[in-house]
């Protein structure tokens, strides 16, 4: 029996060592992806590769070094991003690697790689941020100011920070109504804890509706909790806080400032659009065919000859006008309807025959204008021109009076 092999207790000795690793792993931000062969840290969104002792940054495609005395991430100088296809033959090998190798390790091979594992994972959890001071995250929620879009994104660190109108501040308000120094944000490391102070601005500072101090009186210092709204001015500010580099949808300006695209609906037409389309049509004298059907050699249009010739007999079509010295007839509407209403020929309108027996006559009022109606204005004529027009009068009634003698004559 080898020392790899199935032992009494109920499992082999890779079994273990693969459960330990797993646990170890389990206790930092590492994850391990299968597909690229790495382990992913979701702290810092870097892949870290094992062979290169190098980070991996998918989004510009290059390496990274970190650097313990400045705790931070440097990208290799000269290191060229791989190819697609080199990192997927790479991949390949490395998984028949790793399924042929399994029986050829030894134990002591196994728990030297999962001891050097095990101290890059805590390494790299330590530079990762894990275990960091938490920060705030302040999301513009709502505001008045035209420069200061919602869903921008102001932080501030366990170093703490101010907020104000000008300057150089952590939280920058560009309003009349907030102070140039407004308010200060303080951290306590015996307990985690952000507070806020009002450093004595003249329009004051509201936490979760309530203020803070008077007007020019600087206030005590109020705790800040994930989700507190603070309002100065115009502006109401979400503040999130969060362990290290960890965020959520909430405060992450691209997801916040994203507008869904919403489907335009359909306008819905008027159900009388069809029918007044006709009308005008027909008012306008426009037909449903095109005109070109009518001049089509040896076409012959016979409803357009017996429009001409018979007329229509459209029941709706009127083919009769009103006139004022004919009698009304009785297949009149207006007929019917007062003969209805007890009215018969011959007799007057309204209540006890008082009213008209005749129709309306029709009086012309030309050269008569109604009331408010602007008064017309002669044209200023000079005295040549009338005496002009004077002389063709004169000339016009002598050829007349020419005319009519002759004709007597």
């Amino acid at each position: 029996m080898g020392p790899w092999d199935s032992t009494e207790e109920g499992g082999s000795i890779i079994e273990e060592v693969k459960e330990a690793a797993e646990n170890a792993m389990k206790q930092t931000s590492f994850v391990y992806e299968p597909t690229s062969g790495m382990y992913y840290d979701y702290s810092t969104g870097y892949y870290y590769n094992a062979e290169l002792r190098m980070y991996y940054d998918g989004n510009s495609g290059r390496y990274l070094i970190y650097n313990e005395e400045t705790k931070q991430y440097h990208f290799q100088n000269g290191e060229e991003v791989p190819s697609k296809n080199n990192t997927s033959q790479k991949r390949t090998k490395q998984c028949r690697e790793k399924h042929k190798a399994s029986d050829d390790l030894g134990i002591d091979k196994l728990t030297s790689e999962l001891s050097e594992m095990t101290i890059q994972a805590a390494q790299n959890a330590i530079d990762s941020g894990v275990g960091c001071e938490p920060c705030i995250r302040i999301i513009v929620e709502d505001t008045t100011v035209e420069k200061l879009r919602p869903g921008s994104l102001f932080m501030v660190t366990c170093k703490g920070g101010t907020m104000g109108r000008e300057g150089d501040h952590a939280v920058l308000i560009p309003d009349i109504n907030v102070s140039k120094h407004h308010a200060k944000f303080v951290f306590n490391p015996a307990n985690s804890t952000y507070y806020i102070i009002d450093l004595g601005s003249r329009n004051g500072t509201w936490l979760d509706g309530e203020r803070l101090s008077a007007a020019l009186q600087e206030s005590e210092a109020f705790e800040l909790r994930h989700g507190a709204i603070i309002q100065a001015g115009g502006t109401k500010l979400l503040c999130h806080v969060h362990l290290g580099r960890d965020t959520c949808a909430s405060c992450e300006p691209g997801l916040v400032q994203h507008v869904p695209d919403v489907p335009r609906e359909n306008p819905v037409k008027n159900p009388e659009y069809k029918k007044q389309l006709q009308n005008l049509k027909k008012k306008f004298g426009v037909g449903n065919a095109p005109p070109d059907v009518y001049k089509v050699p040896g076409y012959e249009d016979r409803a357009e000859m017996r429009r001409n010739t018979v007329g229509s007999s459209h029941h709706s079509e009127k083919t009769h006008s009103s006139s004022l010295t004919e009698v009304m007839p009785q297949t009149n509407k207006g007929f019917k309807m007062l003969t209805k209403m007890g009215w018969s020929e011959g007799e007057k309108l309204g209540k006890d025959n008082r009213g008209l027996l005749e129709p309306i006559p029709l009086i012309s009022n030309e050269g008569k204008t109604g009331l408010g109606a602007p008064s017309v204005v002669e044209p200023n004529v000079s005295a040549s021109v009338k005496k002009k027009q004077a002389i063709l009068q004169k000339t016009q009634d002598r050829y007349r009076n020419i005319s009519k003698e002759e004709c007597n004559t």
